[in-house]
């Protein structure tokens, strides 16, 4: 969801989802099927819902609220839908939940990782709150991202990575 892209969240996410799912019992190609279903979702589910959600504002008028108001509902029914199959797909492979020893802890990954979510924020801020057009909101969630990169040495870029 966070990319605004369905391929860009299948490489980034799926490399990391696919695996473990084949790991768990699912076919492969069961796999990487459900990974590009979930992924798709992120192009209709508010906040980011890929480029088309910020266009449609400056074409049709209105605002991005509007525009997020809008897809809400269709998108936690398309949520549910996805999830739904899932189960049906595990129930009939008989698969049991991975042990939770084996899952990775999310609370040490959200603090180390923390500051990165400030860019969404500074998007939402200035989309909801200020109104900004989504030319403005882009500019300032890219300062406010290489902004909040330099703070920990993990995410921190130097010129060539930049």
């Amino acid at each position: 969801m966070m990319t605004g892209s369905q391929t860009a969240n299948v490489a980034a996410v799926g490399t990391f989802t696919i695996p473990l799912m084949v790991r768990s019992g699912y076919k492969p190609i069961m796999a990487g099927a459900l990974e590009a279903l979930a992924s798709t979702g992120g192009m209709l589910v508010p906040p980011v819902m890929g480029a088309a959600a910020f266009i449609i504002p400056e074409l049709v008028g209105g605002t991005y609220v509007d525009v997020m108001r809008s897809a809400l509902i269709p998108g936690l029914l398309y949520y549910t839908a996805v999830f739904m199959f899932i189960q049906v797909q595990a129930s009939k492979l008989g698969l049991e939940k991975i042990p939770k020893s084996e899952l990775p802890r999310v609370w040490p990954l959200f603090k180390e990782n923390a500051h990165l979510f400030i860019p969404i924020l500074v998007v939402l801020y200035l989309l909801i709150i200020e109104r900004a057009t989504t030319k403005k909101a882009g500019f300032w969630a890219v300062i406010a991202l290489v902004a909040m990169s330099m703070l920990r040495k993990s995410s921190r870029m130097g010129i060539s990575r930049l």
